[in-house]
């Protein structure tokens, strides 16, 4: 017979593997925002740009 009390139970995680993917998670953020970040500064100027040239458009309209 087999004796079943010294098995182990071998689910979840150990903490090594907890902080190895929590470093890579860090490591990707870290890579990822400035990119991001420039991203939604590019939108700002584009759609303030889009105004400007709503503007001007409109005001040529109204000195005609």
């Amino acid at each position: 017979m087999k004796n079943n009390s010294n098995k182990k139970n071998n689910s979840g995680f150990t903490l090594a593997e907890l902080m190895i993917a929590l470093i890579i998670i860090g490591i990707t953020a870290a890579i990822v925002s400035p990119n991001f970040l420039g991203l939604l500064n590019r939108i700002k100027v584009d759609n303030s740009l889009e105004q400007l040239l709503g503007a001007i458009r409109e005001t040529q309209r109204q000195a005609m």
